[in-house]
């Protein structure tokens, strides 16, 4: 008897053991085509990534002059919408991610909107109509660092969110309290060299926007520092595209408003490796923080993961 007994509590613990590895794969074979199914990138993506590689390396803007050079019937005609294909092509990827940026993470497709439209402005004031954008009585660059200043604010307020329905780390007070300084220190040495430069009527808009991106810095800072691993992702795709944001805006403003600084990363003749530095970092800047509203799960979401979890057990 005791030795059926004993046969049978064996036979008990080898069947759990067994269900248990059984429940284990399968989790880890989902788990695995979850991550491969985020990892293939839609049309609209792909498109973005091919529509920045060109307008980051120039191929667009080449390209339109050679055609608009050629003797031919439509040369006239190209010259004169060669300015709108550009624009066209440079606003397009923001655009792009936004309309494949999931429902749950909307204001983060309100954020890369934004970003177009500075696109746009910022477009308008390269063609040399600085003072109007568009028969709109307000400086286009002004126009478009208001633009980028709402998507900063959009970007912060997607991280906040983000890491308050993540997988809360317990970060200790003095901990939250470091995460607010690296980027507010470096935001506010930068901001100051390049609002020195500035023109006076340009020093206060100039101050805000570099105050918006160092906050939209810091919320990411502090969103990756306070996850854990089972969020690390999307926090480390969000800091990463603030970081980039950061590098982009400040090689564009000491381009801007201090073009022999010697704190470019190159020379003042060569404008083309200026924009192309510019020009990548933005476009990495924008798809780092539209990967990572991809990641992000909802309150909704943890709520029912967590009763799922409560059922298992039970």
């Amino acid at each position: 008897m005791a030795a059926a007994a004993s046969n049978g509590s064996h036979s008990t613990v080898a069947d759990a053991a067994a269900s248990t590895m059984q429940h284990t794969s399968r989790a880890h074979s989902v788990r695995s085509r979850t991550l491969k199914k985020k990892y293939v990138w839609s049309p609209p993506r792909r498109l973005a990534l091919t529509l920045s590689l060109i307008h980051a390396s120039g191929i667009d803007a080449r390209l339109m002059n050679k055609l608009a050079s050629y003797d031919m019937l439509l040369a006239d005609n190209l010259k004169t919408y060669v300015p709108l294909l550009l624009i066209a092509i440079k606003c397009l990827p923001a655009l792009l991610l936004a309309y494949a940026t999931p429902r749950r993470a909307r204001i983060t497709a309100v954020a890369l909107i934004a970003c177009a439209l500075g696109d746009l402005a910022l477009a308008i004031d390269d063609l040399g109509d600085s003072t109007t954008c568009g028969g709109v009585p307000v400086p286009c660059f002004l126009l478009g660092l208001g633009a980028f200043l709402i998507g900063h604010g959009a970007f912060a307020a997607a991280v906040v969110l983000a890491s308050h329905n993540a997988k809360d780390a317990k970060l200790s007070a003095i901990g939250r309290t470091l995460t607010n300084v690296p980027w507010s220190v470096l935001g506010a040495v930068l901001g100051a060299y390049i609002v020195n430069h500035a023109p006076k009527d340009l020093q206060g808009p100039v101050s805000l926007y570099c105050g918006a991106i160092s906050l939209m810095a810091t919320c990411a800072l502090r969103y990756h520092a306070s996850v854990t691993k089972a969020d690390a992702i999307p926090a480390r795709l969000a800091h990463a595209g603030a970081a980039f944001f950061v590098l982009s805006d400040t090689i564009l403003g000491l381009d801007r408003f201090v073009p022999d600084s010697p704190y470019l990363p190159f020379a003042q003749s060569n404008r083309d490796a200026r924009r192309l530095w510019i020009m990548l970092t933005y476009y990495g800047a924008i798809f780092l923080l539209a990967e990572s509203a991809r990641y992000v799960r909802t309150a909704g979401a943890n709520a029912t993961a967590g009763a799922a979890a409560a059922k298992k057990q039970q």
